[in-house]
Order: structure tokens, then C-alpha cells, then sequence
């Protein structure tokens, strides 16, 4: 099982520290608090140097984009996590959307990552002279917004107040997400009852745990599907809609539902305070809310 610290509530019971995390994120937002980290001025003019380099001009945004993949932590397709991943085909639509729309796109990771292919205004940032951790986290602070997913990498970003359109989100965990997350989930299909699981199914205590594993969710005839290009381009145009209004990300119908969801299952601050994209849950409401 997972080796995460737990924490003693009040009342002299016990409970995993997300589950505390999530919580104190949404007192955070709640209290007006700010970003936990800024870069210093040396770092914002070094970066901003390097941009010119990569060939942004002086006006131009960029979007930072993180697909998890197998090279980091070296795990093969037996890896009970390798559902965390995502395929970059998937990502090529949500890429020209931005860059159409005037940004340029920088892929962050490491060279074990297989190259990109060539595109005007995407930069394969891990594959360049400019990679370095003084670039990493200039880029991650600086993005007008994150293109990720449930991976160590968001947590880091999230921390600077950078925006973050989280896609393809598979987790057994409370998330730590802030005001300033949007997402969608990785639904996952059950092949014994023909239907997708619904999202106050897969937060429900007893299942959540499972998650974490490919193999176990397998066993049970449970198989994670990955958004489709078309989720994800229409979530990236939503995020742009958004973050053009301000970084925090306003409640929905689709926020209203997914709490509704959580507390059935008994865990309201599941997603942190991260909202729920509304392109996807119009795709998806009936998939997932059972409306």
C-alpha cells in the first residue's frame, strides 16, 4: 500500500494527510492567501533572456505542457502506475489551439522523453541546450497557464499560482489543487457492468485505494480510458477563455454537481478547491453523474 504520513483529528481519529491537504488548500483560497512561492528578480531576467534565445519575442505568452511518460521514474508497461501516463498524439490538437491562438508551447520533462514532432511555435524544451533547473523553474512560474496531469511536476507549478488545466487526472488521493485548477478525469469503464464508474463511485473510500493500481483495477475488469484529442482541445480552449478573465477559476454547474457527487461518496473536499472543466462535463455528465 502507499506509505503517506497520516494525522490525528480533533476527535482522536485518523486520516491520510491529503485528505488534511485538500482542506487546508480550500481555507487557503478561502482566506485570500497568495501564491506560497516567488522567484527572484535575477531568475524572472535570466529566464525572460532565454526566451528570446528559443525565439519568443518580448510580447509573446507561452503555455507549458507535461505529458507523464515511462523514462522518468523507469518503469516498464508491467508498471502498476503506467496508467498515470498519456499519449502525446493525444495532446496535438490542444497544441495548435494555442499556438493559433498566438502562444507558443513549451514541453517540459526530461530527454527520456521520445521528441516531439516539429511544429511552428512548439518548443521540445527537455531536448535543448536551454534545459537546465534554473529554466525549469522559471518556465513553471512564468506560463500564462500549465498543461499537465496528476504527476509530482503539477504540484510544483501549482505552487507558484501558475494556472493549471489538468487533463487525463487519475488519482487515489485528495488532490492539494487550488483555485487556480481546472481538470478533467480519466474516466475508467467497467467491462463486467458495461458503464463507466461514476465519480462518487471511484472517490467512495473502499474503491479509491485501488486506483493507484493498474493491476488490481484489471482484476476487476476496470479499465482507464484516456481523454480523446477532442476533450482535451476543448478543455485548453476553455482554460484560455478562463485565464483571459483572471487566473482563479470561477464554479460552474459542473462544481455544483461534482460536490454533490463527493459528499455522497463521503469525501466533499476530494478535488481540493481545482473546478471541474465544463466542456468535459457536458461530455461526460451522463458517464460520470448518471444526469
Amino acid at each position: 500500500g502507499d506509505c503517506f504520513n497520516g494525522y490525528l483529528r480533533k476527535d482522536g481519529s485518523a486520516g491520510d494527510w491529503t485528505e488534511l491537504g485538500a482542506i487546508g488548500q480550500i481555507a487557503w483560497d478561502v482566506s485570500g492567501q497568495g501564491p506560497l512561492i516567488q522567484i527572484p528578480d535575477w531568475l524572472q531576467k535570466a529566464g525572460k533572456k532565454t526566451l528570446r534565445k528559443m525565439g519568443l519575442g518580448p510580447n509573446d505568452w507561452f503555455v507549458t505542457l507535461h505529458i507523464r511518460s515511462t523514462g522518468y521514474h523507469k518503469e516498464s508497461n508491467r508498471s502498476m502506475q503506467v496508467h498515470r501516463n498519456a499519449d502525446i498524439e493525444d495532446y496535438l490538437l490542444a497544441i495548435r489551439a494555442i499556438t493559433n491562438a498566438g502562444g507558443w508551447v513549451i514541453r517540459m520533462g526530461d530527454a527520456s522523453m521520445a521528441p516531439l514532432p516539429v511544429m511552428d511555435r512548439l518548443i521540445d524544451y527537455p531536448h535543448t541546450e536551454f534545459k537546465s533547473e534554473e529554466c525549469d523553474i522559471f518556465l513553471a512560474a512564468s506560463a500564462k497557464f500549465f498543461i499537465g496531469t496528476t504527476s509530482g511536476l503539477m504540484n510544483t507549478v501549482m505552487s507558484f499560482g501558475t494556472p493549471c488545466l489538468l487533463v487525463n487526472c487519475v488519482s487515489n488521493y485528495f488532490q492539494l489543487w487550488n483555485n487556480r485548477v481546472l481538470f478533467t478525469l480519466k474516466p475508467l469503464w467497467s467491462h463486467v457492468e458495461r458503464r463507466y464508474l461514476s465519480v462518487a463511485e471511484i472517490t467512495e473510500e473502499r474503491f479509491r485505494w485501488k486506483i493507484f493500481n493498474i493491476n488490481q483495477l484489471m482484476s476487476m475488469g476496470i479499465e482507464p480510458h484516456a481523454n480523446s484529442a477532442e476533450e482535451i482541445e476543448a478543455a485548453t480552449l476553455e482554460m484560455l477563455e478562463r485565464v483571459n478573465h483572471g487566473p482563479v477559476m470561477k464554479e460552474t454547474e459542473a462544481d455544483r454537481c461534482l460536490k454533490q457527487a463527493c459528499e455522497q461518496s463521503g469525501n466533499r473536499s476530494y478535488f481540493g478547491n481545482g473546478k471541474l472543466s465544463h466542456s468535459f462535463f457536458n461530455a461526460r455528465r451522463k458517464d460520470l453523474f448518471n444526469i
